[in-house]
């Protein structure tokens, strides 16, 4: 099994990250971005989601949705 530095592993995600990233089209990267963001919000409770989006939209919970 090969073996990585932390500095290595940490290049090789970057590069990795990027070169992926680099060969999407906007379609594919809009659906990527929209996907981790959902799974992301799915992650909060009900407070921290409350909490961003206010402070995302400056804005009370009434006025967003």
């Amino acid at each position: 099994m090969k073996k990585l530095t932390k500095e290595k592993r940490d290049i090789l995600i970057d590069t990795l990250a990027y070169q992926i990233m680099e060969g999407m089209d906007y379609e594919s990267m809009e659906c990527y971005v929209i996907e981790q963001l959902t799974d992301y919000y799915n992650t909060l409770n009900n407070e921290e989601l409350i909490t961003d989006a206010e402070h995302y939209f400056q804005a009370p919970l009434e006025e967003i949705v």
